[in-house]
């Protein structure tokens, strides 16, 4: 009995792959006739989707007839379309976008640019220009923003007005920076923010690992703040100037005292 279950299994088998060589042959053909047809129909898709994208970037309705341009102050319309390298008259296809944000951000005013093709022949460039708050002393001027950014070097037709920083080096001047250059962005931004005594007001901060941030006024008088609490210290300052009236013969004045504020006149104040 368990023999001839053994050869009815086997002789099952044999049957299976005794397959009619007809039978096979049309299996075979049918398989390979529906690949070619998947290969057709996608080379089609891709030759279909060349030749419109020809056509699209060849054809004189697609061409670009105004580009406006947003956002920028400092830096001019002309000096955006020179980087993008985007013309009317151009096809609206026939550029990248993004290549074209990344041309105009060489320009080191430039934050950020947005390149969008607005409406059939219109594309739209939107600026965000660097806010200089500061110029900072390192290895030669340089122009800085709020976010503590050294952008570029300072040149005379920059025409800026603004105080400057010392006591700081490059390498303290990092995206996620701490310490004292983290402290003198806290400073920048309360002064910027601040009625009355405010950035405008300030030709020099002065940055010392020992003693913290020191801001020198206009008048020369060096106001030592330390670290933090800010705006209260520079409060307190202002409460002395309106009590005297004016800074003549101060030197300088500690508001950054546990014992309070500690004003120092100059030697020959009697």
């Amino acid at each position: 009995m368990y023999i001839h279950a053994r050869q009815a299994i086997k002789g099952r088998g044999n049957k299976r792959l005794s397959e009619p060589l007809s039978k096979r042959t049309r299996r075979f053909f049918s398989g390979a006739v529906k690949t070619a047809a998947i290969a057709v129909v996608i080379g089609a898709a891709v030759y279909g989707a060349w030749w419109i994208r020809a056509i699209a970037t060849a054809s004189p309705y697609l061409a670009i007839s105004s580009i406006k341009v947003s956002g920028v102050e400092r830096i001019t319309r002309g000096e955006v379309l020179s980087a993008s390298g985007i013309r009317t008259g151009d096809n609206m296809f026939g550029f990248s976008a993004s290549e074209a944000e990344a041309r105009i951000k060489d320009n080191p005013w430039v934050n950020e640019a947005v390149v969008r093709r607005t409406s059939l022949g219109a594309v739209s460039i939107e600026i965000s220009e660097r806010r200089p708050v500061a110029l900072i002393r390192l290895d030669d001027l340089y122009v800085m923003d709020a976010s503590g950014t050294a952008f570029k070097r300072y040149s005379g037709s920059d025409a800026l007005d603004l105080p400057v920083i010392t006591g700081l080096e490059r390498a303290e001047l990092k995206e996620d920076a701490t310490g004292l250059s983290a402290w003198v962005v806290a400073l920048l931004s309360a002064l910027s923010q601040r009625r009355g005594f405010s950035i405008a007001d300030v030709s020099e901060i002065h940055a010392d690992k020992v003693f913290g941030l020191s801001v020198y006024t206009d008048d020369g008088v060096r106001l030592d703040l330390g670290v933090g609490r800010f705006e209260e210290k520079l409060s307190a300052y202002e409460k002395i100037l309106k009590s005297r009236g004016s800074l003549r013969g101060i030197e300088a004045i500690d508001l950054n005292n546990t014992r309070g504020v500690v004003v120092k006149f100059a030697d020959m104040v009697v």
